[in-house]
């Protein structure tokens, strides 16, 4: 298996991720918060979570944690935003 896709994996079933990222999609009001928050978590999982000893991160490292991370806010701001649509009604019927 590629490197990339392993380490998205990772990153995917990795707590340290997908954790402040239910919280990230869960309390965005919008969607471009979403994007903005994932990005600043991803770059905040990158450099605490141990990689390579003595190496710092690279751009692919980077943006496959982002994908990781978007991922899992943008389901949770999606469901999120469904159960609340499904909850209150648009209008109130006469």
């Amino acid at each position: 298996m590629h490197p990339l896709i392993a380490l998205f994996f990772g990153k995917l079933l990795s707590p340290i991720v997908f954790i402040p990222a239910l919280a990230v999609g869960y309390f965005s009001r919008r969607w471009w918060h979403v994007i903005v928050g994932t990005f600043v978590l991803a770059i905040i999982t990158v450099t605490i979570t141990p990689g390579r000893p003595g190496l710092s991160p690279e751009l692919p490292e980077i943006l496959v944690s982002y994908l990781a991370t978007l991922a899992w806010g943008a389901l949770t701001f999606f469901f999120r935003d469904l159960r609340r649509k499904k909850a209150k009604p648009k209008y109130e019927p006469l």
